[in-house]
Order: structure tokens, then sequence, then C-alpha cells
């Protein structure tokens, strides 16, 4: 096979993606992956908690407010997180998805350090696993 690692793409991002991310710290990372997003919650660089929400970008499409009504209950779902990064990071192929995170109530119902802004990583996933690979070689 010459299989050298399997490792998770949240995880990949943290460690080989764009430095603007390590300089944030703190934030929420969605992950597009194919018809679901792995979203992850950030506190200084490190994964504390990850769930996988099935919410295809073709949502965004058909039926955006019921996509952030489940992306809304499942940061919910998150036990322990008192207050929520006031920052979503997309690694996503949905450039609809940053509009419509922007102009939604994220406050209404979840507590956020803040207004809750977005950064659009525009790496490909090509060039994350690549840099793994060139790692462990």
């Amino acid at each position: 096979l010459g299989l050298l690692t399997i490792t998770d793409l949240s995880q990949a991002l943290l460690a080989f993606s764009d430095p603007k991310i390590k300089e944030l710290k703190d934030y929420i990372l969605l992950v597009e992956t194919g018809n679901s997003f792995d979203i992850s919650i950030i506190f200084n660089n490190q994964i504390v908690s990850t769930r996988t929400a099935p919410l295809g970008p073709e949502m965004l499409e058909t039926n955006p407010d019921w996509l952030l009504t489940s992306l809304e209950e499942t940061l919910s779902s998150f036990e322990g997180i008192k207050t929520f990064p006031s920052v979503f990071v997309i690694f996503s192929a949905s450039p609809k998805l940053e509009k419509t995170l922007l102009t939604y109530q994220w406050d209404k119902s979840l507590p956020f350090q803040g207004k809750p802004n977005v950064l659009v990583l525009e790496t490909e996933a090509e060039e994350i696993f690549a840099k793994v690979k060139s790692a462990l070689v």
C-alpha cells in the first residue's frame, strides 16, 4: 500500500496551515468533508473538542437557514465550552459559507467572546497532505 500515516484533516490544518490561524490561537474550525462538516473548537492552538455535523455544502443553496440552525445546534452540543471564540475559520470549497455565517445572529443563543467574524483558508487539502507527507519522509 505504501501508507505513511492516517491523520485527521483538522489536526493537519493546525500543524501545517497558513500562519494566520496560528496567530489567532482561539477559533472555531469548520472543515468541509464532502457531505458533512467537522467542527472543532480551538483554544490556544489546540483542539479541545470536535463534532461532525451532517451539513453538506449543498444546504447553502437549498436551505441556508436549516444549515445555520443545525450548525448552531451542533455548537450548543459542545460540553464545557463557556464562551465560544469569535472567529470561524473555514476550510471549504463553498464561497457562500462566509457570507452566510456573517449574516447569522450567533449571539442570540450562544455565548461568544465577541461578534463572530470569518477567516477563509485558501489552502487546498492536497497542499496540506503534501506537507504532512514531507514531514514523515
